[in-house]
């Protein structure tokens, strides 16, 4: 019986065996680690599918390699014979088995690091139950606020987003849920901001948007205006930069008029709006007929002074999330004889006697934090919708969002 076992089992078939266990172990050694972090991520098994395949990967990789290289799948055999091809078979099989092993190996020692509990995917109810450790879908609310500073949102978009549902990972704190599900509702709905609370439990308690704010009158200095004109300016004018508006049609002594000085505010191809003194709007009116495209058309020249950065101060108050409102002290409301510091935000500008005609009107910039608000006073606070909302809650008879605007 020696005899014959001996004649059988040759150098070459411990070899083979031999590569076929090492192959067997890699594949239960990546399953092992894919099934162990599926379970982590998903809280749920790894499929045996994914396993399978990472057991074919495993043993066809370094197999494939191999006949790349023009090498021996395995040393004294023709790499064309038949003991070639039931040895590649082999190693496939005993990879795939493996790769089982591995996956309930992986499986059972992530359910006992992350104190998972495992339940058998069998029916809808274990499917709730086992979606029961993730913080998504997110489901919003029916009925969505208007975020107090910002422009009202359409209606169509509230009613897109009414009780929608969003998928988020679950790996993800409330912070982190809250922050991505904020900048998802920004981003692909083109809102201007968003504000949301969640529970503990990931479920959206309140949910208040607010549309993006449009245009440049908001960013004017008083007693300016904003116009567009026919002009080609230089290449080197940009945003802020001081410029001159001079005729491009020459009056009868043969030279150009010089129409307005003013800021750069931006250019679109043959088109540039310039902040200009509102006392000399009046006089671009194309044509009379209200047409940019049939009006005369300007020269634009840089003048020599320094640009300022009030565009790009402007540009960041823009992509800034804090608003400004106004605030008035009614008698009575829970504002009289309160703290500056005590109001929420940051109160930038405290207005007194405002009702007097204005002319005895005090204002009070940045005030301290030990000022006393009295009846009558308006001040202006600094912060985010979610901060300044118990500003409207404080019963002080109006709050104004056109300090914003």
């Amino acid at each position: 019986m020696a005899v014959v076992l001996a004649t059988l089992v040759t150098e070459w078939t411990e070899t083979a065996l031999v590569n076929v266990l090492g192959f067997a172990l890699l594949a239960t050694i990546a399953a092992t680690g894919i099934a162990f972090a599926y379970r982590w991520y998903g809280t749920r098994r790894l499929p045996i599918g994914v396993s399978t395949l990472a057991g074919l990967v495993a043993v066809g990789l370094p197999l494939n390699v191999a006949a790349a290289r023009g090498t021996a799948v395995i040393a004294g055999a023709d790499p064309f014979h038949h003991a070639t091809a039931v040895y590649v078979l082999g190693a496939a099989l005993a990879g795939t088995v493996a790769a089982e092993g591995g996956r309930r190996i992986g499986d059972h020692l992530a359910c006992e690091v992350y104190g998972i509990e495992p339940i058998p995917d069998i029916g809808e109810a274990a499917a709730i139950l086992g979606s029961a450790r993730l913080s998504g879908p997110i489901h919003l609310p029916e009925t969505i606020a208007d975020a107090d500073g910002y422009p009202v949102v359409d209606r169509e978009t509230k009613r897109t987003l009414e009780g929608r549902t969003m998928l988020f990972p679950h790996a993800l704190s409330i912070d982190d849920l809250e922050s991505r599900l904020v900048d998802r509702l920004e981003r692909d709905y083109d809102i201007g901001h968003a504000s949301v609370d969640l529970a503990r439990d990931g479920v959206v308690e309140r949910l208040a948007i607010g549309g993006r704010r449009r245009g440049s009158s908001r960013t004017l200095p008083p007693d300016t205006a904003a116009v567009a004109v026919r002009a080609d300016p230089p290449a080197d004018a940009t945003a802020g930069d001081p410029v001159e508006l001079w005729t491009d049609r020459r009056d009868e002594a043969d030279s150009r008029r010089l129409a307005a000085t003013g800021t750069l505010r931006a250019t679109d191809e043959t088109t540039a709006t310039i902040a200009i003194d509102l006392a000399d709007a009046s006089a671009f009116d194309p044509a009379g007929n209200g047409s940019i495209a049939s009006g005369p058309e300007y020269r634009l020249v840089t003048r020599p002074e320094m640009p300022t950065a009030v565009p790009d101060f402007l540009a960041a108050l823009e992509a800034a999330p804090e608003t400004v409102v106004r605030a008035r002290v009614e008698p009575g409301s829970d504002l009289e004889n309160e703290f500056v510091d005590w109001v929420p935000g940051r109160v930038l500008l405290v207005e007194r006697g405002h009702e007097d005609g204005g002319s005895g009107t005090e204002l009070v910039p940045f005030p301290a934090t030990d000022h006393t608000l009295s009846a009558g006073d308006a001040l202006y606070a600094l912060g985010t919708p979610a901060e300044l909302e118990p500003l409207f809650a404080t019963g002080a008879g109006s709050v104004d969002d056109s300090a914003a605007e």
